[in-house]
């Protein structure tokens, strides 16, 4: 009888691990098409567009490394980020446009431990990186870079369209 109870024991607790792991793995917001940006900044929309939307603020422009594009960057003040990407309220970011269409977007911040912790909750275990340094997500539509600073703020997250270097050459 005990054996059978120990055997019984070890299906049940091997059956707990299995379903935690499947539902963690369920639970990890797919990065599928919806994410192709920050919320409405989205890949290819074009600076106009963005300049009548937000408060938009020209940094400089410079010649891309990979491609003769000029690429100008932009710092955008957000009002809400309304939960996307994990963050709150208001917030500052750097966007990249080439050609005048946004293909990056850089949002430096404080709190990278609790960052990561929150986007891993959302989209799972970051694949890419180590959580020492930078970790990484890749998405249907998107690239997400999680880096750890040595500043003020601690953390950078950077969101890049896949393909860039062929938007780039456009």
């Amino acid at each position: 009888m005990s054996v059978r109870l120990n055997k019984l024991s070890i299906f049940f607790l091997v059956c707990v691990v299995f379903f935690s792991f499947t539902l963690q793995a369920f639970a990890a917001e797919k990065l599928d098409q919806k994410y192709m940006g920050l919320g409405d900044l989205t890949w290819g929309r074009p600076l106009y567009d963005i300049e009548g939307e937000y408060d938009v603020k020209f940094v400089n422009k410079r010649t891309s490394s990979i491609a003769s594009t000029s690429v100008e960057t932009y710092l955008i003040r957000i009002p809400e980020a309304n939960g996307n990407m994990c963050f709150y309220g208001p917030l500052v970011a750097s966007a990249e446009f080439a050609n005048g269409k946004l293909f990056a977007i850089i949002i430096p911040f404080k709190g990278y431990d609790d960052e990561l912790y929150k986007l891993t909750e959302k989209f799972g275990h970051p694949p890419y990186g180590d959580s020492s340094n930078t970790v990484g997500w890749r998405g249907e539509r998107i690239l997400i870079f999680l880096k750890r600073e040595q500043s003020d703020f601690d953390g950078t997250l950077i969101l890049i369209m896949p393909g860039a270097q062929d938007f780039l050459y456009k």
